[in-house]
């Protein structure tokens, strides 16, 4: 059940990060499209912060062109990971949208 919970906050932090941009989302904003108390996104993910690396993870791991785009954009360190050539790609893709 927990990670059902916490699967369906980070769902929610990644459509907010589509629709308002992913140094944007708020936690309110979460909680609502989760349907969820503001407290339980802290239970499942602490600070802002955490939830952003979360965020971040999730769309390098699921290819979330336009949310590792603005990640690129602010040079968040988990998308700067990736080589020139994969962060090249996804800015390709991303315009493509």
């Amino acid at each position: 059940m927990k990670d059902a919970k916490r699967e369906l906050i980070l769902n929610a932090a990644v459509e907010c990060a589509k629709l308002v941009g992913y140094m944007n989302i708020q936690r309110a904003d979460i909680a609502q499209r989760a349907d969820v108390a503001t407290g339980t996104v802290n239970k499942y993910f602490g600070t802002m912060n955490q939830l952003k690396r979360a965020v971040m993870r999730h769309a390098i791991e699921k290819d979330i062109p336009e949310i590792m785009l603005q990640g690129i954009a602010n040079n968040d360190n988990q998308v700067m990971k990736l080589t020139p050539d994969r962060r090249r790609e996804i800015c390709l893709t991303a315009t493509n949208l």
